[in-house]
């Protein structure tokens, strides 16, 4: 594939208006599924190869989406390119669906008349984002099964089996062990209140994706997520693969390293990773190097910036970059098979122990009259 000469992004940048990140999100407004903006991509990147023309192209490919709300969208920007504007341009009015990265590299597509090119590369790169993602909702799917088996089956024991129980030993004159007295204390606050707990469940919701909209708190929330053991590893390592992915994508399209930075960076939504691309993108206008940016940011293992380096010094970067994006999600892939294999155990000891306690607790006190007995 052509590599495009850097100059071509530089052209009607200042027709489009400024990128926005896909999480800039309405607060009741749940954003279009990935899978549907890939399926999209996918479908259009075949018409075009099959040299039919963009508004027709666009009229066969809104019919095959099933999202309803991506649907309208897909009308909305199907008119908005039949009343003459660019592509790009009819793309950059729905920010909740295509974020930066897409509208640029569509737009370096219309200016060379490549975009062909540039669909197919934005479907291999789609289509490696969402496969990791599907792996890491894979991964989280049992242990959230688990949990939510286990919320069930609580409920079903304090709700139904501990206050038969409770009546039982309401004329048991001796007092209650301390295990017991607790779980039917527990029982009976839930019986109470259960209407109360069930409505309090969407307002805690609500009340949290509020509280997580101010900066304070959503940075207290991106350290935890970036440096918390185990899954913190883990995190930083998608994102590092996602900003190496997405960066060398946007450097094989022609697109300049600050420039590519600056979209790169309005993909994250984590403050922490924000911040550090701002500053890594400082420091490469100040003449310094992406691998020296990189390093100083403590985010990049010592491996990864030595291969940036040898990505600079070889003037082969865009490729280094894609090669490590390749390499860490091979790992992650290995990582997650490990990581599900020893996290399907654990959490059935965990859960056979939470379980285990409240039926103890309740037969202590019988435990305990037949000891009297004897």
């Amino acid at each position: 594939m052509a590599q495009l000469p850097q100059t071509i992004s530089r052209k009607k940048k200042k027709n489009l208006p400024a990128g926005k990140s896909t999480s800039r999100r309405s607060f009741f407004l749940f954003g279009i599924p990935e899978k549907s903006i890939y399926e999209f991509t996918r479908y259009l990147s075949v018409m075009i190869r099959a040299r039919i023309s963009l508004v027709e192209a666009l009229d066969v490919v809104r019919g095959q989406i099933s999202h309803r709300r991506f649907g309208e969208i897909l009308e909305k920007l199907t008119n908005d390119v039949k009343g003459g504007k660019s592509f790009a341009s009819a793309l950059a009015n729905y920010p909740e669906a295509f974020d930066s990265l897409y509208i640029h590299l569509v737009e370096i597509g219309e200016t060379a008349g490549i975009l062909e090119e540039v669909l197919e590369k934005l479907d291999e790169y789609m289509e490696k984002r969402n496969s990791l993602k599907q792996k890491v909702r894979k991964a989280l799917a049992y242990p959230v099964f688990i949990i939510g088996i286990t919320i069930l089956v609580l409920v079903f024991l304090l709700t139904v089996i501990v206050p038969t129980f409770a009546e039982m030993y309401a004329d048991y004159n001796a007092a209650l062990p301390a295990a017991t007295s607790y779980v039917i204390l527990l029982s009976s606050v839930l019986m109470e209140y259960f209407l109360w707990f069930l409505a309090a469940i969407p307002l805690v919701w609500i009340f949290m994706r509020m509280i997580l909209k101010k900066p304070s708190v959503a940075g207290i929330k991106d350290h935890i997520m970036l440096y918390t053991p185990i899954v913190g590893s883990f995190y930083r390592k998608t994102n590092v693969t996602q900003f190496c992915q997405t960066l060398g994508t946007l450097l094989n399209n022609g697109i300049g390293l600050v420039e590519g930075l600056t979209i790169t960076r309005r993909t994250f939504s984590n403050i922490h990773l924000n911040e550090a691309i701002k500053q890594m993108t400082k420091s490469i206008k100040q003449g310094k190097s992406l691998a020296r940016s990189v390093s100083k940011t403590g985010l990049f293992p010592p491996v990864i910036v030595q291969m940036i380096t040898v990505g600079e010094e070889t003037s082969e970067l865009s490729t280094m970059l894609l090669h490590i994006a390749n390499t860490n999600q091979q790992e992650m892939d290995a990582d997650l098979d490990i990581l599900t294999s020893v996290l399907e155990p654990a959490m059935i000891v965990v859960i056979g122990l939470i379980i285990g306690v409240v039926i103890v607790s309740m037969y202590l006190p019988v435990f305990e009259l037949m000891n009297v007995i004897q």
